[in-house]
């Protein structure tokens, strides 16, 4: 296994502890800090989790992109991925609520993620030690 798959791995795993962290714990914090009454917004929280993560991994794909000087690309899929996420996010806040933005935003930076991988697996060459 290389080590971009180890380090997406491991973006895996931190993923799923700081979701199920979130959905144990959160909640009672935020109870906690802003008493009861954000309880009724409390299924907001996990989704912009989820945001958070995909986010963290879109940056470092961002990162890899701008040191194997794919810029143009990475400019374009980004202009690419706003247009989607313009049309896509109020389809899906009409159909599903508030959280349809948080599921827009995954759904769009899973798709870059998905493409950054599968060009930075063509671009760059390494050994399996």
């Amino acid at each position: 296994m290389g080590l971009l798959n180890k380090i997406l791995l491991l973006f895996v795993g931190i993923a799923i502890v700081g979701l199920i962290a979130s959905k144990l714990i959160l909640g009672k914090i935020l109870i906690i800090m802003f008493t009861e009454k954000i309880k009724e917004y409390l299924y907001l929280m996990i989704p912009l989790v989820g945001c958070a993560i995909s986010t963290g991994v879109l940056w470092f794909f961002n990162m890899i992109f701008t040191v194997i000087r794919k810029t143009k690309l990475l400019v374009g899929l980004n202009v690419a991925a706003w247009v989607f996420i313009r049309i896509i996010v109020p389809v899906l806040v009409h159909k599903i609520g508030p959280n349809g933005a948080s599921y827009g935003l995954i759904l769009t930076l899973s798709l870059q993620i998905v493409f950054m991988y599968i060009v930075v697996l063509k671009h760059v060459r390494y050994e399996d030690n």
